[in-house]
C-alpha cells in the first residue's frame, strides 16, 4: 500500500468521525425547551386519546366587536366546534344538550346584553361554570400588533402567580385549562407551539393576552432562555361575576361582592339626578319666587273645568 493510499484512508476515518461527533451533539440538543413535559393537558401520546372540544357560539343580538371576538377565540382554539346562534328565549341548561349532541366537554358562550357582553365558560355535562364581564376588547382586525403564528398551532397556558393562592381563582384556571387548552396530537392541531395565551389577575379581573414565541436570534432557536414575546391579539378583560357548581346551573360556589353592573351605575346616575331636581324645585318654593304668567307649566296648562 502506498503512503498516497494510506494518506487517503486516514482522512476517510477523520471525516466519519467528525460525522459521528456532530450526530452526537444533535442528539444532545435538549428535545423539550420550554420544560413542558409536566404539564397535564400537553402530556405526549401515541394516539389521540384526549378527545376534548369546545362549543363556541354566541346569541342572536351579538355586536359587531362581539363577532369579531368569536371569530378570534375560534381561531386560537383548533379544537373547537361551532354553533349556530343561539336564541335568547331558550334555557341556559339546553346548552348541555347541544354540547353533548356535538360531543363537546366545554363550551364558551358569548352573550350580547343592552349594556354589556358576558362571557360563560363552562365544563360539560357536571360544571362548574364562571360567569364573567367582558370589557376592552381588541380583536385582530383593529389591533397593530407585529407578533404572528402559525394557524392551528396549540397555544401554551400560562397563569401568574395569583392563579394559586386564592381558591376560587384555582378553580378559574382548572376551567380556562380544560376549556382553552388543546389536547396532545388533536388531528387538526401542529404538533408544535409557537404562541402562548397569557392570563394576568390585577385588582380582580382578568387580563388576557397573546403572545408569540420567537428566539432572538437563528443561533437560539433551541434555547429557552433567549426566547422574546411579541403581541399579536385579541385582547380582552374578564371581570369574574360569580361560578357556578353545575354546567349552568346549581348553587353559588363564589360571587364577586365588588361587581357592580352598568345598570347599576344607570340607575345610580338616575337617581342623583332626579334627586338634584328636587333640591331645585324645593329652592324656588323656599325663595317665593311670584308665579310666571309666561311659564311652560302656565302657557300649556289644562283648562280647569
Amino acid at each position: 500500500m502506498t503512503g498516497e493510499e494510506e494518506a487517503l484512508i486516514h482522512s476517510d476515518e477523520l471525516e466519519e468521525e467528525a460525522i459521528e461527533e456532530e450526530g452526537s451533539k444533535e442528539e444532545e440538543v435538549d428535545k423539550d425547551p420550554y420544560k413542558i413535559k409536566n404539564v397535564e393537558y400537553l402530556k405526549p401520546s401515541k394516539k389521540y386519546k384526549d378527545k376534548r372540544k369546545v362549543l363556541v357560539f354566541a346569541n342572536r343580538r351579538i355586536s359587531q366587536l362581539g363577532k369579531g371576538l368569536m371569530k378570534d377565540l375560534k381561531a386560537l382554539l383548533p379544537h373547537h366546534k361551532s354553533e349556530a346562534k343561539w336564541e335568547n328565549k331558550m334555557n341556559y341548561e339546553e346548552i348541555n344538550e347541544i354540547c353533548e349532541m356535538n360531543r363537546c366537554t366545554s363550551a364558551i358562550y358569548l352573550e350580547s346584553r343592552k349594556s354589556e357582553m358576558i362571557l360563560w365558560i363552562a365544563i360539560t355535562p357536571e360544571g362548574p361554570t364562571l360567569k364573567s364581564r367582558v370589557t376592552n376588547i381588541h380583536t385582530l382586525k383593529d389591533s397593530t400588533f407585529l407578533g404572528n403564528c402559525l394557524a392551528r398551532s396549540r397555544p401554551l397556558l400560562t397563569f401568574d402567580r395569583s392563579f394559586g393562592d386564592v381558591p376560587h381563582l384555582q378553580l378559574i384556571q382548572r376551567m380556562l385549562s380544560l376549556a382553552m387548552g388543546t389536547p396532545n396530537n388533536h388531528p387538526r392541531s401542529m404538533p408544535f407551539h409557537d404562541h402562548c395565551l397569557s392570563f394576568f389577575y390585577f385588582k380582580d379581573h382578568i387580563i388576557v393576552r397573546h403572545y408569540q414565541i420567537s428566539p432572538k436570534n437563528e443561533f437560539y432557536i433551541n434555547n429557552p432562555d433567549n426566547q422574546t414575546l411579541t403581541e399579536i391579539g385579541p385582547q380582552f378583560v374578564l371581570e369574574p361575576i360569580l361560578i357556578l357548581e353545575g354546567s349552568f346551573k346549581g348553587i353559588t360556589l363564589w360571587r364577586n361582592s365588588k361587581y357592580i353592573s352598568p345598570m347599576m351605575v344607570r340607575r345610580y346616575k338616575h337617581s342623583l339626578k332626579m334627586e338634584k331636581r328636587r333640591k331645585k324645585k324645593g329652592q324656588k318654593v323656599m325663595v317665593g319666587l311670584p308665579d310666571d304668567e309666561l311659564s311652560i307649566s302656565n302657557v300649556f296648562a289644562t283648562p280647569s273645568q
